[in-house]
């Protein structure tokens, strides 16, 4: 009888967790980030990242994909794991990768930093040498198939040795989803 009610507890954990990233994707979803197509229009909504990363440590990344193929990463460098994936020099708390599409669409433009607690923005080389579009990931796709959130299995999450789950939600142009490791 007690691991019946273990596993009671820990399914309405998950489905509360489930739930107030849903809400919190929700709300990510109404935000300029959203129609922001510039660096400068991007790094000025880090602060709404900021909140849910802050707020929920279980979420570690919280990210934009746009309907032109662009796409916007915070990642909250809280664990070892982390900071190690990210090359994070001492005292950075986050990672922030903004990925541009060119015109030709072979090549795309990387910016990169590095976000400290006094809010100093350290401009950093990207750590990753691949090519990424969002537009072809699953959690893009099936963010665009469902009203809500849509929940993945679970997988090794991209870019970092970590199981765990993405949640996405469609926007107007665009996809806004965060891992749950």
């Amino acid at each position: 009888a007690g691991a019946a009610v273990v596993g009671k507890i820990t399914q309405e954990r998950a489905h509360n967790l489930v739930d107030h990233a849903e809400s919190l994707l929700s709300l990510l979803a109404l935000d300029q980030i959203t129609s922001a197509y510039t660096l400068k229009e991007r790094l000025e909504r880090i602060p709404a990242f900021l909140l849910i990363l802050k707020d929920n440590p279980q979420v570690n990344t919280v990210y934009v994909g746009y309907d032109n193929g662009d796409a916007f990463f915070v990642v909250q460098l809280n664990t070892p794991q982390l900071r190690e994936i990210y090359h994070a020099p001492e005292g950075a708390l986050y990672f922030i990768r903004n990925i541009r599409q060119t015109t030709s669409q072979e090549t795309q433009q990387e910016d990169c930093f590095y976000l400290f607690a006094d809010q100093h923005l350290q401009p950093t080389q990207s750590p990753f040498t691949l090519r990424y579009d969002p537009r072809t990931e699953p959690w893009y796709h099936n963010a665009l198939q469902q009203k809500g959130a849509a929940v993945s299995q679970p997988y090794a999450l991209s870019l970092k040795p970590l199981i765990g789950i993405t949640m996405s939600v469609r926007a107007d142009r665009a996809v806004v989803a965060m891992d749950l490791p």
